[in-house]
């Protein structure tokens, strides 16, 4: 797939283009959690349509399609598709409702600041280095699956909205500390 190429349209009312980026490794990025958020999501909210894109590849790829498979079997409102590793996803993110964030353990994914920078909501469990960015609107207690499936909801209804420490964040990417922190390894 290339920049070029849309994923479910936007714009239909009663669809919502859910989205993981990321390695598809079960245990640090969460992946087990996935099939059971969906199901409560699903079931929870049958009048409206979820997409579930999956970009990245990893060992958990064969045992998520299963998951997720099985899911499909059980609610017709719910679909995924596996794109596998996609150059620049971050140019594919204005099609995108929501990024979905399961991890037990991250830094400061690289993801979340493209999400961030493309004005695109975030739900991420409240772990160590996502909760120095996000605030709570995009937080949920640690591994809570219906919790995180609650939160899913209200943000594609539109009664959430992500939101950031802006500061934090301009510290971070501040190109002058950078270059500085650079020059410092390297003298």
């Amino acid at each position: 797939m290339n920049e070029n190429q849309r994923l479910v349209p936007k714009g239909d009312d009663n669809r919502f283009n859910l989205t993981f980026i990321g390695r598809l490794d079960k245990y640090q990025k969460g992946l087990d959690f996935l099939a059971d958020i969906m199901s409560l999501v699903s079931e929870r909210s049958n009048n409206y349509k979820y997409n579930l894109n999956i970009i990245g590849d990893g060992p958990y790829k064969v045992e998520l399609v299963e998951a997720l498979s099985d899911v499909c079997d059980r609610y017709s409102n719910f679909s995924f598709h596996v794109y596998g590793w996609v150059d620049n996803a971050s140019a594919l993110m204005p099609g995108f409702d929501l990024i979905i964030m399961p991890s037990r353990l991250e830094g400061i994914p690289t993801v979340m600041i493209e999400a961030i920078k493309n004005k695109i909501n975030i739900v991420a469990f409240n772990i160590d280095g996502v909760n120095n960015v996000l605030c709570d609107e995009s937080l949920v207690d640690c591994f809570d699956r219906s919790a995180m499936a609650d939160r899913i909801i209200e943000m594609c209804m539109g009664n959430a909205k992500t939101t950031y420490d802006q500061t934090y964040v301009d510290v971070l990417f501040n190109p002058e500390r950078f270059q500085k922190e650079i020059i410092s390894i390297f003298n």
